[in-house]
């Protein structure tokens, strides 16, 4: 948190790498949000927005659980790893595929509205 705090005073957010940093993956390579870290809490309590890097929705950069399929080179559930995170508190993204990224970010949002 020390660490935050001296960013803090040069910048107004970070963009950490999402598995090592805020939600680890499991030893079978799955995601959940039991791995959650209190980075984003502790990047939030020292000012920081958080914005980790990087979501991209081809399988062979997804964990297990949001793969499609055994094909590396098919699109998985981006959107789905995306969610796991914002629900964690993050406040962007860093995405390889801007439209899936934008409806992830979207359908959070309006899924908090209704």
């Amino acid at each position: 948190a020390d660490g935050l705090k001296a960013i803090a005073e040069y910048a107004s957010g970070v963009g950490p790498e999402k598995y090592h940093f805020i939600m680890p993956r499991a030893d079978d390579d799955t995601l959940s949000a039991d791995t959650k870290t209190t980075f984003v809490d502790d990047a939030h309590a020292a000012g920081l927005v958080v914005h980790p890097f990087t979501f991209r929705a081809e399988n062979e950069f997804l964990p297990l659980n949001f793969r499609n399929g055994t094909d590396e080179t098919a699109i998985g559930d981006m959107i789905g790893e995306m969610e796991l995170f914002l629900e964690a508190g993050i406040d962007g993204v860093f995405v390889d595929h801007p439209d899936i990224g934008k409806q992830g970010v979207e359908d959070f949002v309006n899924s908090r509205l209704l």
